[in-house]
């Protein structure tokens, strides 16, 4: 709903009574014979069609960054609207996943400007790949010693369950195959 129609919805829906009420000459009609009045009619719109999101816990720098890091770690990621749901959901976290989030954004920048004088979001797949090649390191139990690592391992893990549990990849999911999608089971956006 537009703001401009709901405010004059607000505003004539007390005043309407009283103005009938002027218009009827004469003594007041039975109740029977009165007309009914109706509540005003409000159009209806989602969040999404009248503005988009604005990051709330990561700069417009990380916020770049970490789109561009969706997109190259989970294909749809960014049509389902990760990157907002991460700022989001990591913004709400303890504050040791919000240190290792921003860290590992600006080291990711940082390594971008350090070899290719540009920000990671502007890097091409192939110059990004050489700054994700931790992720490319052979599993242990461990968890990484290296920040960027324990980031990016942090990161993959974070984006893809975002990614399949979204409302997005439920509906592409879910139009066949044998094992029938996911039934319906996501998380809607934020309002």
């Amino acid at each position: 709903m537009k703001r401009r129609n709901f405010v004059r919805a607000l505003v004539a829906a007390p005043v309407a009574p009283s103005l009938v009420a002027q218009q009827t000459p004469g003594p007041a009609a039975p109740a029977a014979a009165r007309p009914v009045e109706e509540s005003p009619k409000l159009e209806v719109a989602t969040p999404d069609e009248t503005s988009d999101p604005l990051p709330r816990f990561f700069t417009e720098a990380q916020m770049s960054t970490l789109r561009r890091l969706c997109d190259l770690l989970t294909p749809g990621a960014l049509s389902a609207g990760v990157p907002e749901f991460l700022d989001f959901l990591v913004g709400e976290s303890a504050a040791e996943k919000q240190q290792l989030y921003r860290t590992g954004l600006d080291a990711l920048n940082a390594g971008a400007k350090r070899n290719y004088a540009q920000a990671f979001a502007n890097l091409d797949a192939a110059q990004a790949g050489g700054l994700l090649l931790p992720l490319h390191a052979v599993w242990t139990y461990e968890e990484p010693s290296e920040p960027l690592a324990r980031f990016l391992l942090a990161a993959k893990i974070d984006v893809r369950t975002a990614t399949m549990n979204s409302k997005e990849y439920s509906a592409t999911s879910s139009g066949g195959g044998r094992r029938g999608g996911a039934n319906g089971l996501y998380w809607y956006p934020l309002d």
